[in-house]
């Protein structure tokens, strides 16, 4: 769940030297990374200089990476050689090229000389209900939070944008029409000119 995540990082980050008194942080997170840096400006207001979300909204989602697992389950279980031959299982159910590229990115070579993904498959398939959750109600960051929207992703809708504010009074918000909910895959230069200017 978010509240444990937010905790981890927290630690980690303090482990490393950052966001202690004195050395704020910058957050940026896409989608359930989003949801993730939200629930730790909650915790620790005073650590956070800026927080940027990517394509989420403080809410509760339908299920809807059900065919990626799939497709990323079919690769583990094909003990694949290369990554080429892990896009054309993937294709099967992911037409989006730069999602798939997106994804590759996680995709390893092991002991074995087999790819082998490098994040917790299984533990993101058993922990889904969590990350699609949204258990805060009344809790607020008032500091600088930055939502960049994709302008064909229905992850964060205008309605959605009204709630985010509730959380976030100090919300702004920055759309990069031609993408969809993996902005920073589909428009990888807009995106990363946003943060440039963004994160100082």
């Amino acid at each position: 769940g978010y509240p444990a995540q937010a905790d981890r990082l927290w630690d980690a980050l303090e482990e490393l030297g950052y966001g202690t008194e004195g050395a704020p942080v910058s957050l940026l997170g896409h989608s359930m990374g989003g949801k993730t840096a939200l629930a730790m400006a909650f915790a620790r207001p005073e650590a956070v200089a800026q927080l940027v979300v990517a394509d989420m909204a403080p809410r509760r989602y339908p299920p809807r990476h059900n065919e990626i697992f799939t497709a990323m389950e079919r690769v583990a279980n094909a003990a694949v050689e290369s990554r080429s031959a892990a896009d054309e299982i993937l294709a099967e159910l992911i037409p989006q090229k730069p999602i798939r590229l997106f994804l590759l990115k996680s995709l390893v070579p092991g002991s074995d000389e087999k790819y082998q993904w490098q994040l917790n498959l299984t533990g993101l398939r058993r922990s889904y209900d969590d990350i699609l959750d949204w258990p805060y109600t009344t809790e607020r960051f008032d500091g600088s939070v930055l939502l960049i929207v994709g302008g064909k992703s229905p992850y964060a809708t205008p309605d959605e944008q009204r709630v985010f504010a509730t959380y976030a009074p100090n919300l702004r918000i920055e759309t990069i029409e031609e993408a969809g909910h993996w902005l920073h895959a589909e428009a990888r230069d807009r995106f990363l000119s946003i943060l440039r200017r963004e994160l100082r």
